[in-house]
C-alpha cells in the first residue's frame, strides 16, 4: 500500500496499484541492490581471499581440521563460521568459483532487509519507515565493500546475526513466549563465530529494554557475562597487537576517529572519490542531513519517545569497537553501524512527511542529498572492486597457465606493482591454481615490499639471487613481465641482459630440497625427499660468507627417536675448520632448529664451508643406508 510508504498518497479503491505497491515493499530495495552490487556480485577473488581459499589444503587430519576452525589467525581472529567454514565449505562444493561466494553474500544481505524493515516497524509502529530504512541502508557507501569482496562477508552476516537476535526479543517482549528468549540466546551465542563485534550486541539489546520495555532489562543482563567471558577468552589466546595499523589508542584520537566515521556514513565527505575536495559546499551537505537527523531526535525526545534514542545508540555501539582503531579507519567497518542510521533516518523521513509542506519539503530534500552522493559513491567504490578483481583474475590465472604449460620451470614476475603486489602476490593465490614456484624478480625487491609490516618476510616472496641465476642458466626459468596488466614471456630478453653463469655467486640460505642449490652441497648428501635430505656421520655445505659480525648460523632439521636408541647424539658443527658450540641431542624431534654464533674472523669472506659432525648413526630394517640427521635448510643472517 503507496500509503504505508509515502503517507497520504494512496489512490483510493486501486487494488492493483496496492497488490503492485506490496510486491514491491522488499522487491525495491532488492532490485535496487542488484542494480547498485551488479558489478559486486561477479567480482573475483581479491586479497585475504586467497589465504582462506588455501586453508583447506592445510587440512590433513583431525587435528589440523580444529585448528583451522578455532586457531587465532590473520590479526588474530577466530571466525569460525563466516570464514572458516564459508571458505572450506564452499571451496570443496564449488572449487576457485568465486559466483558462489558472490551469491552466498548477495543472498545473505537480501535476507537481512526483511528483518531489518521488521525490526524498524516494530521499535517505530510504521511500516513505511521499514521500507525507507531498507533503502537507506542499501545504498550506503559502508556497504560496497563487503558486497564486493569475499572475505568481508562476516560484515553481512554479523548485520544478520544482530537483527535476528534483536527481532527475536522483540517478539518475546510481545508475546512473552520463552522460545524468542532461548532462540535469541541460541543466535548471540552462534554470533562469536561470526565476527568479535558479537560482543556488544548485549549492549545494544540493553538500551532497547531502557528505551521500551525495562521489564526485561534484568533479562538481558546475563549476556554480558557471555561477552565478557569470550573477550577474556579471546585475550587470552589473541592479545591485542603492540604495534601497527591494528594497534589500539584508548585516548582522545577516538574523537576525530568517530566524527570520520560520521562523515562517511552520511556519505558528502566520501566525495573526494570524485576529486570533490573538502569544500564549504562539502561541509554544508554534512552538516545538512546531521542537522535533520539530530533535529528529529531532540523532538523525539521532547515528547518522551525514548525508542528514537536507540537508533543513534546503534550506531554507537556496533561502532565503538573500531574507535580505538586510529591507524586503521575502514569503509567496510561501518556495514553494521549504519543499521541504527539507516532505521533513524527512515523514522525521520516518514515523520517529517506527516507534518505537512515544511516538513515533506525537508524530507524530500535531505533524502535528495543522501541519495544522489550515496548512490555515486556506492557505485564507484563497487565498480573500483569489480575493475580490481579483474585484474587480480588476469594476472593470477593467466601465470598459473603458463607455469602448467612448463612444469619444470620456476617462474619470475618482473614490474609487480606494490597495488598489485598487496592485493594479489602477497596471500600467494598461484598454488591454488596449480603454479606453485612463482616468485617476484630479485631485482625488483627495492620496487614493491619494502614495508614496515613486512620486515624481513619480504625477501621470501623473491626469488633468492642465486637460484634466479642458475635456473636461467639451465633454461629452467620463465620470466613474466606483468606491467600495464598484460602477461609477457622476456625470458629471452631477461636472460641475454644478465649474468647467467651458473656458479657464479653463492647463496646464503640453501634448502635442500631446492635442486637449484644443490652444487651447494658435499658429497655425501644422500638425495632429495621431498624438502628436506639425510646425512650420514658426515656432511658439508657451502655458503656465502657471514656480511657482519651480528650475523648466526641457522639448522634447520629432524632427530627420529631411531637416531637415539644408542643414546644422546653428539653434533659438532665447524665452519671453515672452526668448530662451534658443540650440541648434544637428547630427545627426538619432528623437527628441531640450531642457531650458532660465528667467529668474528669469518665475517667478509666470500664463501664458507660448513661441516657437521655426528658421534654415530643409524640403520633401519627397510634402508640400508647410514643415517645421522635429516635437514631441510642452512642459512647465515
Amino acid at each position: 500500500m503507496w500509503g504505508k510508504i509515502l503517507p497520504d498518497m494512496e489512490p483510493a479503491n486501486d487494488k492493483l496499484f496496492r497488490r503492485a505497491v506490496a510486491s514491491g515493499y522488499f522487491a525495491g530495495p532488492i532490485l535496487l541492490a542488484l542494480l547498485l552490487y551488479w558489478p559486486g556480485l561477479t567480482a573475483w577473488f581479491q586479497k585475504d581471499d586467497f589465504a582462506w581459499l588455501g586453508l583447506r589444503g592445510l587440512v590433513h587430519g583431525w587435528q589440523d581440521f580444529w585448528w583451522a576452525l578455532f586457531a587465532p589467525l590473520a590479526q588474530g581472529t577466530i571466525r569460525t563460521l563466516s570464514e572458516r567454514v564459508f571458505f572450506m565449505s564452499f571451496s570443496s562444493i564449488f572449487g576457485m568459483h568465486a559466483f558462489p561466494f558472490r551469491c552466498c553474500a548477495f543472498l545473505t544481505f537480501a535476507a537481512t532487509l526483511p528483518l531489518l524493515s521488521s525490526v524498524c516497524a516494530k521499535l517505530t509502529g510504521s511500516r513505511a519507515a521499514g521500507f525507507w530504512a531498507m533503502v537507506l541502508w542499501t545504498v550506503n557507501s559502508g556497504l560496497a565493500i563487503a558486497l564486493s569482496w569475499t572475505s568481508n562477508y562476516y560484515e553481512l552476516l554479523c548485520a544478520f546475526i544482530f537483527l535476528v537476535g534483536l527481532w527475536l526479543l522483540l517478539r518475546y517482549v510481545e508475546t512473552g513466549e520463552q522460545r524468542f528468549y532461548v532462540a535469541q540466546w541460541i543466535t548471540f551465542a552462534l554470533g562469536f563465530g561470526v565476527l568479535e563485534l558479537n560482543v556488544v550486541y548485549p549492549a545494544l539489546a540493553a538500551v532497547y529494554a531502557l528505551c521500551c520495555a525495562r521489564r526485561v532489562f534484568w533479562k538481558v543482563l546475563p549476556m554480558f557475562a557471555l561477552s565478557a567471558a569470550y573477550t577474556a577468552m579471546h585475550f587470552a589466546v589473541a592479545p591485542l597487537p603492540s604495534g601497527g595499523p591494528y594497534k589500539t589508542y584508548w585516548d582522545a584520537s577516538m574523537i576525530p576517529t568517530l566524527a570520520t566515521y560520521w562523515k562517511w556514513a552520511l556519505g558528502p565527505s566520501r566525495l573526494i572519490l570524485f576529486n570533490i575536495h573538502p569544500s564549504l559546499f562539502r561541509s554544508s551537505l554534512t552538516l545538512f542531513l546531521s542537522l535533520g537527523l539530530a533535529s528529529f531526535l531532540a523532538w523525539k525526545l521532547y515528547r518522551k519517545q525514548w525508542v528514537a534514542a536507540f537508533f543513534p545508540a546503534w550506531f554507537l555501539i556496533a561502532l565503538s569497537p573500531f574507535l580505538p582503531l586510529r591507524d586503521h579507519i575502514d569503509d567496510s567497518y561501518l556495514t553494521v553501524p549504519v543499521i541504527g542510521l539507516a532505521m533513524w533516518g527512515g523514522w525521520a523521513l516518514v515523520s517529517a512527511w506527516r507534518a505537512g509542506h515544511a516538513g515533506r519539503i525537508a524530507a524530500v530534500s535531505l533524502l535528495a542529498i543522501y541519495i544522489c552522493v550515496s548512490v555515486p559513491v556506492t557505485r564507484s567504490i563497487t565498480v573500483y572492486l569489480h575493475n580490481q578483481s579483474q585484474r587480480i583474475r588476469k594476472l593470477v590465472l593467466g601465470v598459473a597457465a603458463l607455469s602448467r604449460s612448463q612444469p619444470e620451470k620456476i617462474v619470475l614476475l618482473k614490474n609487480v606493482d606494490a597495488e598489485m603486489f598487496w592485493s594479489a602476490v602477497y596471500d600467494r593465490p598461484f598454488g591454488l591454481f596449480g603454479a606453485s614456484e612463482v616468485y617476484l624478480a630479485p631485482e625488483d625487491l627495492e620496487s614493491v615490499a619494502r614495508e614496515p609490516q613486512l620486515g624481513a618476510a619480504s625477501s621470501q616472496f623473491y626469488a633468492d639471487p642465486v637460484i634466479a641465476q642458475n635456473a636461467l642458466a639451465q633454461n629452467r626459468a620463465l620470466v613474466l613481465d606483468v606491467s600495464g596488466g598484460n602477461i609477457r614471456d622476456i625470458t629471452a630478453q631477461y636472460r641475454s641482459a644478465a649474468n647467467t653463469q651458473e656458479g657464479g655467486a653463492i647463496a646464503s640460505r640453501v634448502d635442500l630440497g631446492n635442486e637449484f642449490l644443490s652444487r651447494q652441497l658435499g658429497p655425501t648428501w644422500y638425495p632429495n625427499e621431498g624438502g628436506y635430505r639425510w646425512m650420514p656421520k658426515r656432511a658439508t655445505v657451502t655458503l656465502r660468507g657471514p656480511r657482519a659480525p651480528s650475523e648466526k648460523l641457522y639448522l634447520i632439521g629432524a632427530c627420529p627417536a631411531a637416531a637415539l636408541k644408542s643414546g644422546p647424539l653428539k653434533m659438532q658443527v665447524s665452519m671453515d675448520g672452526e668448530k662451534l658450540a658443540l650440541v648434544w641431542i637428547r630427545q627426538p624431534e619432528g623437527q628441531c632448529s640450531f642457531t650458532f654464533e660465528l667467529p668474528r674472523q669469518l665475517t667478509g669472506r666470500n664463501t664458507v664451508e660448513v661441516t657437521v659432525e655426528l658421534d654415530h648413526t643409524f640403520v633401519t630394517p627397510s634402508d640400508s643406508r647410514e643415517l645421522g640427521l635429516a635437514f631441510s635448510v642452512f642459512e647465515i643472517h
